[in-house]
């Protein structure tokens, strides 16, 4: 009884979804957003910008100010396709399976993704941005982070091998009143191709049939003590067949 209770849900569900047909407006802001969102009840995602310029404004629970008792902005993922300025937008919040899957053309070239939060792991806490392409020509690409808005607490980025880095503070201090303040590592890696990590970036280049996944590992101080290790161990050891092992994992939580 309960699986066919569960299997009816899946097929209601499975009806809706939330379509955009051009890029939201109302993103980095601390009010409702009008964007697509993805999460896992930890880390919390809204996808903003524009095709050629992608915004991940990323979030999460425990990045909260020791000493300005409020909930702080953590970082912002961006992820740049310069040839694809003045592309058409389509994004697609798959409410059945957490996901949001994105379609931006311009001339004979298209560009796919395929995003969500991993909903099996609430300390690893997984961002899986799927990538590919088809049409003529290569297409170059850029990953970096910036800070959180109006978050003045240090942050720092840099690349480490083929992983973009960034450790980011909720508070300017390491303790308010005796209590550790909350940090948080975020690590990115490309997986199923090649990039080039220096200069606070992470590059490289579609081709057409290319598959390639961004993972990001986001942990924090109250996720693990060596939540700075894990986090990058999270990364490396991350391979195209262990994303498709995600992947299924997260779309049978769902």
């Amino acid at each position: 009884m309960e699986c066919s209770i569960q299997l009816n849900a899946l097929r209601v569900v499975g009806r809706y979804a939330a379509n955009w047909t051009e890029p939201p407006k109302n993103t980095d802001t601390q009010m409702f957003s009008d964007a697509p969102m993805i999460g896992n009840g930890d880390v919390g995602v809204v996808i903003g910008g524009t095709p050629d310029s992608l915004h991940f404004y990323l979030g999460k629970s425990e990045f909260i100010s020791l000493s300005e008792g409020a909930q702080k902005a953590m970082s912002r993922l961006i992820l740049s396709f310069p040839q694809m300025e003045g592309a058409s937008y389509h994004a697609r919040q798959m409410i059945s399976s957490g996901k949001v899957r994105m379609t931006f053309q311009k001339g004979t070239r298209v560009l796919a993704l395929t995003s969500w939060i991993q909903a099996t792991d609430t300390t690893s806490n997984l961002l899986f941005i799927r990538m590919w392409m088809a049409g003529e020509g290569e297409l170059e690409a850029a990953v970096t982070f910036q800070p959180g808005r109006e978050n003045k607490a240090p942050a720092i980025l840099f690349n480490e091998k083929d992983l973009l880095i960034q450790d980011v503070s909720a508070d300017e201090a390491e303790s308010v009143d005796g209590e550790e303040t909350v940090k948080v590592r975020c690590a990115a890696r490309l997986v199923g191709g090649q990039s080039v990590c220096e200069n606070h970036e992470l590059a490289f280049t579609l081709r057409p049939k290319d598959e390639v996944t961004l993972v990001v590992s986001m942990m924090s101080n109250l996720d693990s003590a060596d939540y700075k290790t894990q986090a990058v161990k999270n990364a490396e050891k991350m391979t195209p067949g262990k994303v498709d092992v995600f992947d299924v994992a997260h779309e049978n939580w769902w």
